[in-house]
């Protein structure tokens, strides 16, 4: 048998022996790391990835207008709409931190210089609450409390959430030229899915309240 046969022969025996044998020793701790990577990636996958197709498909060019004007913070070149987790990839982060858990408020505002996602839940007994970061997708505080009242509170149905950016985007429109939005709040009250959005036109405060599924105007508040 020549030399270089021989060689070959006793690196596939030694490569064959190794992955036997690294198969057979991998503990219940590595298994556990590799479970706990293969979650990280999986958020990774649902916030790195760009504004939902489903979200930015189903706005017509009139509404990601009015929400790119609208935003200061879009127009000042540091974040574009493309770039921006969307309420419904927050509340799967909100749902992978909190699974089984029922969603009845989410929220977008700014807070100590970011744009933010509130999101409450609820189960049992329990209250829980994340903020994530607008532009990483990012966790930057979580909760979970006692609470004494969670009968009184019903849970958002996952199509009102998917509207939100394009329910913004017409009401922004809508109020006219030179709009800004400040923050907007979606809850169940009352067993009605309440939006109420702040903007800010011509250096005058709006403050709307819609029934997000019907698009009906509830109330306007000074």
């Amino acid at each position: 048998m020549n030399k270089t046969v021989l060689i070959l022969l006793l690196s596939f025996s030694v490569f064959t022996l190794t992955s036997c044998g690294s198969k057979e020793n991998i503990t219940k701790e590595e298994e556990k790391n590799i479970s706990i990577k293969e979650e990280l990636q999986e958020i990774d996958n649902i916030i790195a990835k760009p504004i939902g197709t489903s979200t930015i498909e189903s706005l017509n060019e009139a509404e990601k207008t009015a929400i790119e004007k609208s935003m200061e913070f879009l127009a000042s070149g540091d974040i574009t709409l493309k770039q921006t987790v969307t309420p419904i990839e927050a509340q799967k982060i909100y749902m992978k931190k909190f699974p089984n858990t029922q969603i009845y408020k989410i929220e977008f505002e700014k807070k100590k210089g970011k744009f933010i996602y509130e999101i409450e839940g609820f189960k049992d007994n329990k209250e829980y609450e994340i903020k994530v970061d607008l532009k990483t997708g990012e966790i930057i505080e979580e909760k979970t409390k006692l609470s004494s009242d969670n009968q009184k509170k019903s849970e958002l149905a996952l199509a009102n959430i998917e509207k939100i950016d394009k329910f913004v985007g017409k009401a922004i429109s809508d109020v006219g030229e030179g709009t800004t939005l400040m923050e907007w709040t979606l809850k169940m009250k009352n067993g009605i899915p309440e939006i109420e959005i702040e903007m800010v036109n011509k250096g005058m405060k709006i403050e709307q309240v819609y029934n997000i599924e019907t698009e009906e105007l509830l109330k306007i508040k000074d």
